[in-house]
């Protein structure tokens, strides 16, 4: 995918863009540690459908979190997943290709061939659902997300977000599944997104986070290579967890603040106790009190 992009000209950047996906354009990251990937696949809370980090802290995923990772559109129409026979007809048709959908190398071959606006269009994005944001574990184009590609004019209106999160819960709950049965697993959805939100909650001296957004922008090979080698452990099989995260440091830091309201509540109380004591004693000498004045004032 990272090759087809660095080929693309400027005009089919400018086309990428402006049906909402423009920031995939910037991807720089080539691959997810697989040992990271099936470690962080076989933790996930599928019921809450939340990151469990090791102080116990969960996060839930939503389509938001999607958007702010991987910078793809968020509409507000939910795309209904569903194969259609024209829909498929049509892809098959303008990719010619040998299956009933096309495969990873099929789409490449013709996105090079640089076809014309619409088919450029749907033939890119489904080269991005199929090889990174929605993969299936067979490599071909599913016809599921076929439909949503036809109408150009509408693409950008369409809560790709939630299609990416729900697309990778399926295949998280699959994978646990096959894990509980004994069955030899296989790892699908964006495991990018998956790998990504962990990452941002580590905490290591050698690096420096920068704030870019979508966080894809920050998040190249090299850090992501770096960041999950700090968090192994030296075992195998590998097994990760060794960095602390944000959520502790920032803990720390809450408690403090909660330390301080309390002290500050304190205070307030105890002031609040002597000035009910000093009008109480003013009205037993059938003095008046101003409302106005400060009773510490003299």
């Amino acid at each position: 995918m990272l090759s087809v992009i660095n080929n693309l000209n400027d005009d089919e950047r400018k086309q990428i863009s402006e049906v909402g996906f423009g920031s995939l354009l910037e991807l720089r990251c080539s691959f997810t540690p697989k040992a990271l990937v099936c470690w962080r696949a076989s933790k996930f809370d599928c019921n809450s459908k939340a990151l469990v980090l090791s102080n116990g802290f969960s996060f839930k995923l939503t389509p938001h979190v999607v958007h702010k990772v991987l910078g793809i559109p968020d509409g507000e129409k939910v795309i209904v997943c569903k194969s259609t026979i024209e829909a498929s007809a049509i892809i098959k048709k303008e990719i010619n290709c040998i299956g009933d959908s096309p495969t990873i190398n099929e789409l490449v071959e013709f996105i090079s061939s640089h076809p014309p606006k619409p088919q450029f269009i749907r033939a890119f994005l489904l080269l991005c659902l199929s090889s990174f944001l929605c993969p299936t574990t067979h490599g071909h184009a599913s016809p599921r997300y076929f439909q949503p590609l036809i109408q150009i004019d509408e693409i950008k209106s369409l809560n790709w977000s939630l299609l990416v999160l729900e697309w990778l819960f399926h295949y998280l709950k699959r994978y646990q599944d096959k894990i509980s049965s004994g069955k030899s697993p296989a790892l699908g959805g964006c495991t990018f997104f998956l790998v990504v939100c962990y990452l941002e909650f580590l905490k290591a001296p050698e690096m420096q986070m920068e704030s870019l957004c979508p966080r894809l922008k920050f998040w190249i090979s090299s850090a992501v290579t770096l960041m999950s080698n700090l968090d192994m452990y030296p075992v195998f099989p590998p097994q990760f967890g060794r960095l602390p995260t944000r959520k502790q440091l920032s803990q720390i830091s809450n408690n403090l603040q909660l330390a301080i309201f309390e002290a500050i509540r304190l205070v307030l109380s105890s002031y609040t106790s002597k000035y009910i004591q000093i009008i109480e004693q003013d009205n037993q000498h059938g003095s008046s009190v101003n409302s106005d004045a400060c009773p510490y004032s003299s």
